[in-house]
């Protein structure tokens, strides 16, 4: 999800690492355990914060674009009210179903991202353990 981290923390006695990032949807907090492995550990927990901060982002965008929806069909029943047809309530309607395929597509990747985070947290910690493999080894 597109935006910046605004701030980021580790605690150094409960190894717990927070980020907060800003996206267009709002500005979103997570905190995350890190592993008292080594001290990179770190660095990996900010990361599992952030992909989480996205998760919560996607799930604000879906929310706000459901409203989105409910606003579209009020003036859509408006024009309906006033005999408007043709043109506008064709655009209308075809914005609506617009929005519609976006909120199905922002679904999917939310499903998809929320099933794939262990994966990514394994993935990430075993890019870890590699990379200090073959660096302790060329020691």
């Amino acid at each position: 999800m597109k935006g910046y981290v605004t701030a980021s923390s580790v605690d150094e006695r409960t190894k717990q690492c927070s980020v907060t990032k800003h996206t267009k949807y709002g500005t979103f907090s997570s905190t995350v355990q890190c592993a008292e492995e080594d001290e990179f550990s770190e660095w990996d927990g900010y990361r599992f914060a952030e992909y989480q901060c996205d998760l919560k982002a996607l799930h604000e965008k879906i929310k706000m674009m459901n409203q989105r929806i409910v606003g579209i069909k009020h003036v859509e029943s408006i024009l309906l009210d006033l005999n408007i047809s043709g043109e506008q309530l064709k655009a209308i309607d075809d914005f609506c179903r617009s929005v519609q395929h976006q909120i199905y597509e922002d679904k999917k990747t939310f499903k998809l991202m929320e099933s794939k985070y262990l994966d990514f947290v394994e993935k990430v910690q075993q890019a870890r353990k590699d990379f200090q493999e073959n660096h302790s080894s060329k020691e």
